[in-house]
């Protein structure tokens, strides 16, 4: 039979509606609009549908974008900003530990995130070593690496590619190992079944002696297409540890000072207990279970994380720089009479520079803090 539309009945074809949907016994009924629509067949059957009219972008969507750094090729993935419940929600079980606790809601901007653990291979590539404990296969993913170390690779790596890679933060990691927007709440990254998606105690060698970690993406991937975040090595992230707060965050990146840098995902040595995307822990020092992921903002604009370490970036006069952490409040202070800065909302503004190195001191009025960042103009 054919099917009519109710909302377009004229009142001129009985118990028929005037506007056609479909046809035949399995026909498609093409939904125009928001609403209750209620059809009826020239048979006489009828049936009634809630349809939800949703927008699609005509926007292109990003792309993996694939670099090669002296002969080794790397793919950056990325993740399209969104809102999540951070921490030990109901998929991941009950055996909890409190550091993962409590639940909270997290929103981030857009970003990217290493489609695998960094390699051996691109670790040699930048540095001219490999300090990698399980050598054998340069796809095995670096380790025996501190998170300084892994600052000094990231550095060196800029300064081939002209981007400005980091580390992720917990919350980008964790985002991105729930598989983002696109998220089927797994309490892996990727699965609920450990064995497909990473290598842990129980599959990486029947003891110590023989446990080893295994080429990256040799496991399924995530609902992003990344790999490996639920086992392998454990992996870097930017932030200091410190104990979560139950309040909403934007774009949280932890304290600026801390004694160990947060650890995330699962490794050879681990239980499948902390491979789970909540499981956090921190570190201080290089161990042979330890690697990183690489992660890059979408956009180009410079960013500066207030650090305890002097940072330098380098700038174009047309742009501002952009502070990733603290609460927006500052004061700015320059060792250059001809420098003008100021802070709009979440960026800091620096006019007057006309070319070389001009050092700033910008302070955290909530905490007292101060960081030194050294802005270098390019282009004039």
């Amino acid at each position: 039979g054919r099917w009519y539309d109710s909302l377009y009945y004229d009142g001129t074809n009985g118990d028929y509606w005037s506007r056609t949907c479909g046809s035949g016994s399995d026909a498609s009924i093409l939904i125009f609009d928001s609403g209750f629509r209620s059809y009826r067949g020239s048979g006489g059957r009828c049936i009634g549908l809630t349809v939800r009219a949703v927008r699609v972008s005509s926007d292109p969507q990003p792309q993996n974008e694939t670099f090669t750094v002296n002969g080794v090729t790397f793919t950056m993935v990325p993740v399209e900003g969104g809102t999540f419940m951070m921490g030990p929600t109901a998929e991941q079980g009950s055996s909890i530990a409190p550091y993962e606790k409590p639940v909270h809601q997290v929103s981030l901007s857009s970003f990217c995130i290493g489609q695998t653990e960094v390699t051996q291979a691109l670790w040699q590539a930048v540095m001219g070593n490999n300090p990698s404990g399980y050598t054998g296969d340069l796809n095995r993913p670096v380790e025996l690496v501190s998170w300084d170390d892994c600052q000094l690779f990231i550095s060196k790596l800029n300064e081939l590619t002209g981007k400005q890679f980091r580390l992720p933060t917990e919350a980008e990691w964790e985002f991105a190992a729930r598989g983002g927007n696109k998220t089927q709440s797994f309490m892996y990254s990727g699965s609920n079944d450990i064995n497909e998606v990473a290598w842990y105690t129980e599959n990486s060698g029947e003891d110590m002696s023989s446990r080893t970690t295994h080429p990256v993406g040799s496991k399924k991937s995530n609902e992003l297409g990344l790999y490996d975040m639920s086992g392998n090595v454990k992996e870097w992230c930017q932030d200091f540890w410190a104990y979560y707060s139950s309040s909403a965050q934007t774009n949280p990146t932890g304290p600026v000072s801390g004694s160990g840098h947060v650890c995330r995902g699962g490794c050879i040595y681990g239980s499948a207990d902390i491979c789970r995307v909540s499981y956090r822990y921190y570190e201080r020092g290089p161990y042979n279970d330890l690697g990183l992921r690489l992660a890059l903002d979408m956009d180009d604009s410079p960013k500066f994380r207030l650090s305890k370490s002097v940072v330098s970036i380098e700038v174009n006069k047309s742009k501002s720089v952009e502070i990733l952490n603290g609460n927006g409040e500052y004061t700015i202070t320059s060792g250059t009479n001809n420098v003008s800065t100021s802070v709009e909302g979440n960026s800091v503004i620096v006019t007057g520079i006309q070319s070389g190195t001009t050092t700033l001191y910008i302070t955290d009025t909530s905490t007292g803090f101060t960081a030194v960042l050294n802005v270098i103009v390019t282009v004039a």
